[in-house]
């Protein structure tokens, strides 16, 4: 119960101050420049919104000929498949470590490309787009603490993670960031390819960074 009223607490700060700055995802959205999707138009852009706001199969036709789907869209987080092989999420974030009233918000874009094995970007931006210098979820240090450390020797996990495939997955219901490594799993003998093993941890946005 009390992790209930938590998360509800939170979620009413987030959008009170959302509120306050008059900003929420589709307005992020709408600004997004050219080159962070350049197959993209502006004008897909805004009937991605119309669609899914009149309650229709949000998608339309990129400039590569295929077709991009917006899959969820609230307040604060969106998930488009721009390809079949490749995926937007984003969400909006409380930034700072002062009072709530000095809080900023910042936007989580995370970019994910690939089918069965898929690896992901991170990066972070003001409400105006500009980059902002947050601490990578996807370091040596945070990946390495999602257990692939319990499974290889030590002297070997920093060469292991030079072959590790990392996907990072945003939860559109808290400020939680899931980790997934896929990697090879060199403890089984007398295989001529070894097989990919997975390996997944929740990280917590803390107001600066995922941890």
């Amino acid at each position: 119960m009390m992790r209930l009223f938590i998360a509800v607490l939170v979620s009413a700060v987030f959008y009170l101050s959302a509120d306050a700055k008059g900003f929420v995802m589709k307005d992020f959205f709408k600004q997004m420049p050219d080159s962070v999707v350049p197959y993209l138009t502006e004008n897909n852009r805004l009937d991605l919104i119309d669609f899914v706001e009149s309650g229709m199969d949000s998608q339309v036709e990129n400039k590569l000929g295929g077709v991009t789907r917006l899959l969820r869209l609230t307040d604060n987080y969106l998930k488009l498949r721009l390809t079949d092989a490749s995926l937007l999420e984003m969400k909006l974030l409380q930034y700072g470590s002062g009072s709530a009233d000095s809080l900023e918000l910042v936007a989580c874009a995370v970019m994910t490309y690939g089918d069965s094995i898929k690896e992901s970007t991170v990066r972070f931006y003001s409400s105006d787009w500009a980059p902002v210098r947050v601490a990578s979820p996807l370091s040596y240090e945070a990946i390495s603490r999602c257990g692939v450390s319990d499974s290889l020797p030590q002297g070997l996990l920093r060469g292991a993670l030079q072959n590790v495939f990392v996907e990072a997955a945003l939860s559109p219901d808290d400020e939680n960031m899931t980790i997934t490594l896929s990697y090879p799993d060199y403890g089984e003998v007398g295989k001529e390819k070894p097989s990919l093993r997975k390996l997944s941890t929740i990280l917590k946005w803390s107001g600066l960074s995922f941890k």
